[in-house]
């Protein structure tokens, strides 16, 4: 991103503070920046048009300035229903697909758009975002069309060697899928959760407010649908919470979130109502680091 392009994100940024929950300001400000990015940045084919399909506005924030940082012509779609929707309207070279959203996921956004080009020449590039990087989500993907996958927290490097794979080679490319979870996990990926936004400690602490907005309401959905013992809505919000938590590097609670995700699949309720208290905790803890470093540097 060129200086100019920098320029208008912090002052877009630091005017705009206090309303990063508004939908319409957000796409203003990246209609706008992408017009400063293509005036800067010579467009070419190896510059492709990207649709982000995704429902998380943390998810979104993350995804969409390491994107923008690249040069990328990038909108976005909220749930697999508004992807379709948007590919009708105009076409896109690459779909960066999350696989678990409200409306329609993207493993059935991807079903939808396989059978859209049948009898046609078209053939949109795929790719997954998953926060549970096992070696069952592979096959899945698969099966729904997907053309590659990228494991939550996406970071440049990865995301970069996905859209690289497409450039390079048109057969299907999957590299190899690794468990995330390990007994141990680092509080917070600082180093990495800032270089990730290019260096951008105004969008760090933007990105954050975010997630600190959304928070209290997922842990309260959590907690009732443990206490109700519903294993669907307890595994469903844990999974979209551990999602955010990977996007803002903040390992520790989202392996935490993934155990009670886990014990609630197993219908441990009990066992998953203490690790909550746990998991705040460390949210908590996380958050405060970022905040603490982000702020003396910034």
């Amino acid at each position: 991103m060129t200086l100019a392009a920098y320029l208008f994100a912090f002052f877009f940024e630091t005017c705009s503070f206090l309303f990063i929950r508004t939908p319409r300001l957000r796409v203003l400000k990246t209609y706008l920046l992408k017009k400063i990015i293509k005036k800067d940045m010579s467009e070419s084919e190896n510059n492709p048009k990207i649709l982000l399909v995704e429902d998380n506005l943390v998810n979104q924030e993350v995804a969409l300035s390491m994107l923008l940082s690249r040069g990328h012509d990038v909108s976005i779609a909220n749930n697999g229903a508004e992807a379709i929707t948007s590919i009708i309207k105009d076409p896109y070279d690459i779909i960066l697909m999350d696989v678990q959203m409200p409306v329609m996921n993207g493993y059935e956004a991807s079903l939808k758009i396989r059978e859209m080009e049948k009898g046609t020449k078209t053939h949109i590039h795929i790719i997954g975002l998953t926060a549970n990087a096992m070696s069952g989500d592979r096959e899945k993907c698969l099966q729904a069309g997907m053309d590659d996958y990228i494991s939550k927290p996406v970071h440049m490097k990865d995301l970069i060697n996905a859209i690289e794979r497409i450039n390079d080679q048109k057969e299907n490319h999957f590299h190899s899928a690794k468990e995330i979870i390990t007994l141990e996990k680092p509080l917070v990926d600082l180093d990495c959760l800032i270089g990730k936004l290019g260096g951008n400690h105004q969008q760090v602490l933007r990105c954050l407010e975010i997630l600190k907005a959304d928070i209290p309401g997922l842990l309260e959905t959590i907690r009732m649908s443990l206490k109700n013992k519903d294993m669907q809505e307890s595994k469903g919000s844990c999974h979209g919470l551990r999602g955010m938590l990977l996007t803002m590097e903040m390992h520790k609670a989202a392996a935490t979130a993934a155990n009670i995700e886990t014990l609630a699949s197993e219908k441990k309720f009990e066992d998953s109502g203490i690790l909550l208290a746990v998991l705040k905790t460390e949210i908590e803890q996380a958050v405060s680091s970022i905040e603490g470093t982000v702020c003396v540097t910034a």
